[in-house]
C-alpha cells in the first residue's frame, strides 16, 4: 500500500474527530479567560497611572509653592529661601537648586549655602532653556546622575516675577518612590509591574529594580507605547521572557505605566482548564488511536527510523528494506541529498577559510613590508647624502636625528615581531617583583608630554599613589602604560586631551582615555586581536603592525588583571581600563642594567676585556670604550678569551653569550677559575639580542653582574661599565 492511502486512512481515524472537538472548546474557552485577564491587568494600569500622577502633582505642587515664594520677589532673601528650600527638598526625598536664566546656579539645598556650585551640563541647559521658554512646570525623563551615579528625575518650575522668568526651580530626586508606589500594587508573583519616561528609560520597575532603573526597557515597549493612551500587548516587548502587558500613560508625566504576566505563567491555569475539557475528547482520541494503531504501525516505524538518523549527521541511514515504496525512495533520496550537501558545505568552508587567510595574510604583508622600508628609506638616503661630506653642522645633527630614530622605529617593530612570536608560541616570561605601579605609570606619563606637546595634545594624569604595589614584572608592565598611552596620543588630532587616571578599588583600576578618532562599533569587539587594524589600507593614516593593543592584552592577563575597550563611535574617543590584582608579597627584584640618558662617567686607563663575534657590534662598542678613555681588548672567538685574560689582566670583562664553539656563559666559568685562582674577580656584563628573563637568570648565575640587552645604548654601556669598574 501506498504512503498515501496510509496518511489518508490515518488523517480520517485518528485526527480530523479529536481536532474539531478540540478546536471548538478551546477556542471558547480562550476567549473568555483572555478577554477577563486584558481587562483585569487595563484596569490595574489605569490604577497604578493614577496613583503615579497623584505623586507627581503633589511635588509639582510643592516645587511650584517655591516658585512663588515672597521670599524671590524683589532683590530676593536667599537665606530664608534657603531655608524653606530645605524643608520641601526633605518632604518629598530630594534636593532643590535654584538657577538664574543662563543656568548659574544660585544655591542648591544639597550643599551649605555660600558654598561653591558646579557649573551647569549642557543637558541641564537645554532643559533650562526649554523651561524658561515655554514658561511651565517640566517633568524629566529619568537620568543617571554624574556625581551620585544613581538614577533621578527632575522636576523644573520658572520663577516668573514682572512677566519675566526670573528664576528657574529644578529639584532633582530619586524615583525610589514610584518602585514603593508599585510594590504597594501587591501584583502576583512573577508580575511585572514597570514606569516607563518617554524614552522608554526605565523610571521603576519591580522586581528587582536595582537591575533596570536608570537603563533602557526593549525597543519594542518604547515602540509600541507610543502615541495610545492605553493598550495591551503579548510577546518579547519587555527585557524578560513573552508576557502579555497592559499600559496606560500618565497625564502628568507622559510617562507610560505597564504592567506584564509572563505567559507561561498565566496560560498555566488556562492549561488547567483545557485540561478537563480535553477529558472528554479522549475517549474519541483513544477510539481514534484503536483504529489508527494498527495502520500507524506500518508506517511509523520506518519514519522514526529516517527521522533518528537525520538527526545524527554522521549517522547512516538505514538499509534494512521499508514496507512503504515512497518511504523507501525518500530513504535514497535524502541519503544522497545529505552526502551531496556534506561535500558542498566542506568545500565552501574550506573555501571561506583559505580565502580569509590568503586576505589576512596579504594585507599583513603588505603592512609589514610598508612598516619595514619606510624607516629604512629614511635610513639610507641620510648615510648616503653623510658620505657625500657635504652637509652643514646642523643638517648632519638632522640626518643622525632621523637615522636614530627611525633606527628605534625598526627596533620597536622587530621586538613587537618577536613578542607576538613569543605569545603564540606560550613563551613570553615574566620577572615578577614588587612594583609602585603609581610611579611606574607617572614616570611613563612624563616621559610621553613631549610627544603630547609637540602634538597640541593636553595630557592630563590622576594617579592615586596608593593604588597599589601589584606583584608583576616592572618592564612588561611599564610596556603595557607605553603601549596604550602611545595609542591614545597617536590617535588623538591636536587640540585633543589624552587622560589618565590610576585608581585603588579592590584591585589596581587603570584608565588611559583620549578625545581622539574612537573605534567604530563593529570593530571594537576585534580591537585586542593580533594584525587586526580598524584601517589597513594603503592610505591609513597611522603607522604600525596592529600588535600593540593584543601584546598589551596578553601581558595584562598574565599578571592575572583584565582590559577592555569602549569607545561611542567615530570621533568620539576610546578609554581603555586595566584592572590588575594588588601585590600580596614582597619577592626581591632582580638585578639589571638600568636604562639612562648622557653619556656616562670617564673610563681612563681602565682596561676591558670585550668578546663579541658580530664585528660591527665588536667595533661600535670598542668605539664607545676607547671615546669614553677605556683601554679595550677585543676578540671575535671565545676559545682565546681566557688565556688572554690571564695576559692582559682586563678590569672589566664585557662578553656577548651567543657565541660559536663557546658560548659566553663557558667563558664566565673560565675566567672564574683562574680568577678565583689569582684571587682577583673580574666583574663582567652580558650582552645578548635575547630579552628572555630565563637567559637573564642565566647569565646572572654564570657569575656575570649585569645584563644588557641589544641593540647597545652607547651610554647605557659607558655607565655599566663605570659602575662596576667603581667610576
Amino acid at each position: 500500500m501506498r504512503l498515501r492511502t496510509h496518511l489518508i486512512l490515518l488523517t480520517v481515524a485518528a485526527v480530523v474527530p479529536v481536532f474539531l472537538f478540540a478546536i471548538g472548546v478551546t477556542v471558547y474557552y480562550t476567549h473568555l479567560e483572555r478577554g477577563a485577564r486584558e481587562r483585569g491587568m487595563r484596569d490595574t494600569a489605569r490604577a497604578l497611572a493614577l496613583a503615579l500622577d497623584r505623586d507627581i502633582s503633589d511635588i509639582k505642587t510643592g516645587v511650584q509653592a517655591l516658585a512663588a515664594s515672597r521670599y524671590l520677589d524683589g532683590r530676593g532673601d536667599l537665606a530664608h529661601f534657603y531655608e524653606e528650600a530645605a524643608t520641601v527638598s526633605k518632604s518629598f526625598g530630594g534636593w532643590a537648586v535654584l538657577s538664574d536664566p543662563t543656568g548659574r546656579q544660585i544655591l542648591n539645598t544639597s550643599r551649605p549655602l555660600g558654598a561653591e556650585l558646579p557649573l551647569p551640563t549642557p543637558a541641564s541647559l537645554a532643559m533650562m532653556r526649554s523651561v524658561a521658554a515655554g514658561r511651565k512646570t517640566f517633568v524629566s525623563n529619568v537620568f543617571i546622575g554624574t556625581v551620585s551615579r544613581q538614577p533621578a528625575v527632575i522636576i523644573a518650575v520658572p520663577v516668573v516675577r514682572g512677566g519675566q522668568v526670573r528664576y528657574i526651580i529644578d529639584f532633582p530626586f530619586p524615583p525610589t518612590q514610584f518602585t514603593n508606589l508599585l510594590r504597594e500594587a501587591a501584583l502576583s508573583r512573577g508580575w511585572i509591574a514597570l514606569i516607563t519616561d518617554r524614552e522608554g528609560g526605565v523610571v521603576a520597575r519591580v522586581p528587582d529594580p536595582e537591575l533596570y532603573v536608570g537603563g533602557k526597557e526593549a525597543a519594542a515597549w518604547a515602540q509600541q507605547t507610543t502615541g495610545a493612551d492605553e493598550g495591551f500587548l503579548k510577546g518579547d516587548v519587555l527585557r524578560a521572557p513573552s508576557v502579555y502587558a497592559a499600559y496606560s500613560r500618565s497625564k502628568e508625566t507622559d510617562w507610560v505605566v505597564g504592567v506584564a504576566a509572563p505567559v507561561a505563567l498565566v496560560e498555566t491555569g488556562l492549561r488547567r482548564t483545557l485540561l478537563v475539557l480535553w477529558g472528554g475528547g479522549l475517549l474519541l482520541l483513544l477510539i481514534a488511536c484503536g483504529l489508527a494503531f494498527v495502520i500507524g504501525k506500518r508506517i511509523a516505524a520506518p519514519i522514526v527510523a529516517l527521522a533518528r538518523s537525520l538527526g545524527r549527521e554522521s549517522a547512516p541511514l538505514p538499509e534494512a528494506p521499508l514496507a512503504v515504496a515512497e518511504v523507501q525512495e525518500l530513504r535514497r533520496a535524502l541519503d544522497e541529498a545529505r552526502k551531496a550537501e556534506r561535500r558542498a558545505e566542506l568545500a565552501q568552508v574550506a573555501r571561506r577559510e583559505a580565502e580569509a587567510a590568503n586576505r589576512a595574510k596579504d594585507e599583513f604583508l603588505a603592512v609589514l613590508s610598508h612598516e619595514l622600508r619606510t624607516p629604512l628609506n629614511a635610513i639610507f638616503g641620510w648615510i648616503r647624502m653623510l658620505r657625500s661630506g657635504r652637509l652643514d653642522e646642523p643638517t648632519t645633527a638632522r640626518a643622525l636625528e632621523v637615522i636614530e630614530r627611525n633606527v628605534a622605529q625598526q627596533s620597536r617593530l622587530i621586538g613587537d615581531l618577536l613578542e607576538a612570536s613569543r605569545i603564540v608560541v606560550g613563551r613570553l616570561e615574566l620577572d615578577m617583583q614588587r612594583v609602585d605601579l603609581s610611579a611606574l605609570v607617572a614616570g611613563v606619563v612624563e616621559s610621553f608630554r613631549p610627544a603630547a606637546d609637540a602634538q597640541q595634545l593636553t595630557l592630563k594624569s590622576a594617579l592615586d599613589p596608593e593604588a597599589g604595589p601589584v606583584h608583576g614584572d616592572p618592564d612588561r608592565l611599564r610596556q603595557v602604560v607605553e603601549n596604550l598611552l602611545g595609542n591614545a596620543i597617536k590617535f588623538t588630532p591636536a587640540g585633543g586631551t589624552v587622560m589618565v587616571t590610576l585608581a585603588r578599588h579592590r584591585e589596581a583600576h587603570l584608565v588611559v582615555s583620549d578625545t581622539g578618532s574612537g573605534i567604530e562599533p563593529e570593530f571594537l569587539p576585534h580591537v585586542f586581536e593580533r594584525f587586526r587594524q580598524a584601517d589597513s589600507t594603503s592610505t591609513r593614516a597611522h603607522a604600525g603592525l596592529g600588535l600593540g593593543l593584543a601584546i598589551v592584552r596578553h601581558i595584562v592577563e598574565m599578571h592575572g588583571g583584565r582590559v577592555r575597550a569602549e569607545s561611542p563611535g567615530r570621533d568620539q574617543g576610546a578609554t581603555f581600563t586595566v584592572d590588575l590584582p594588588l601585590a600580596t608579597g614582597a619577592p626581591a627584584p632582580a638585578g639589571e642594567a638600568s636604562p639612562g640618558r648622557g653619556t656616562g662617567p670617564r673610563l681612563d686607563g681602565l682596561r676591558v676585556l670585550v668578546v663579541e663575534d658580530d664585528a660591527d657590534t665588536r667595533d661600535l662598542v670598542v668605539t664607545v670604550l676607547t671615546q669614553a678613555g677605556a683601554l679595550p681588548t677585543a676578540l671575535a672567538a671565545a676559545s682565546d678569551a681566557a688565556s688572554v685574560a690571564r695576559r692582559a689582566r682586563p678590569d672589566v670583562l664585557v662578553c656577548d653569550l651567543t657565541l660559536p664553539e663557546h658560548d659566553g656563559v663557558a667563558v664566565m666559568r673560565d675566567i672564574k677559575g683562574w680568577a678565583a685562582e689569582t684571587g682577583a674577580p673580574v666583574p663582567a656584563i652580558a650582552l645578548t639580542a635575547s630579552a628572555r628573563a630565563a637567559d637573564r637568570d642565566r647569565a646572572l648565575a654564570a657569575g656575570f653582574d649585569l645584563y644588557i640587552t641589544k641593540p647597545v645604548d652607547p651610554g647605557e654601556l659607558v655607565r655599566a661599565v663605570g659602575r662596576l669598574a667603581g667610576r
